[in-house]
């Protein structure tokens, strides 16, 4: 857990990244954003790399209390599938400066040990999905014949795509609306 302080940094980092790139989270920048010393970051994590790693880590826990709600969801597979897609929007558009860091793994690809924890995130939320999907097949409420390896990366690239527009026209249509129209059209498409 973290305390006070480590999360008001960690909120910072996320708003530095969103406004100046990776290249403007340094501990000199991060320290001015919130008014304490360098030496004080320091007391709080070793490194920028530290930092960049609990940021990794806070999404993926996230996440993993994401799948407890969705186990213990009982709704039809259908709707429990929207619920996740609409959950997710919902994060993104209550804190739109998490865009520049979940949808910018290029930002982590110079360092390994991020690239790999990018990459556990990537595949812990592809195989939810696919999971959902396996669980509409068995239903019978997407077609047997539905590639569901496919269908993962269309749900995600269609959702990514969704989210860089948002943020790159700044903020100016209700993402979780427009998500659930994209939800809805992705599911027909499949029915079809």
């Amino acid at each position: 857990m973290l305390s006070k302080r480590q999360d008001e940094i960690i909120e910072k980092s996320i708003q530095i990244i969103d406004e100046k790139g990776i290249q403007g989270l340094t501990i000199k920048n991060l320290s001015k954003a919130i008014g304490i010393s360098e030496p004080a970051i320091y007391r709080h994590f070793d490194s920028k790399f530290d930092i960049l790693c609990t940021v990794l880590n806070g999404f993926k826990e996230d996440l993993m209390q994401r799948v407890q709600i969705l186990e213990q969801d009982k709704s039809e597979p259908l709707i429990k599938m929207q619920n996740f897609y609409t959950q997710v929007l919902h994060r993104l558009a209550n804190n739109p400066s998490l865009v520049s860091v979940i949808f910018s793994e290029e930002i982590f690809q110079n360092e390994a040990r991020l690239t790999n924890k990018v990459m556990e995130i990537q595949q812990m939320n592809e195989e939810i999905v696919k999971g959902m999907l396996m669980k509409l097949k068995q239903a019978k409420q997407i077609p047997e014949t539905t590639n569901i390896e496919i269908f993962t990366i269309l749900f995600f690239g269609s959702m990514r795509q969704l989210v860089r527009q948002w943020k790159f026209n700044g903020h100016d249509f209700n993402l979780v609306e427009k998500g659930n129209i994209l939800f809805s059209t992705l599911i027909q498409t499949l029915k079809h």
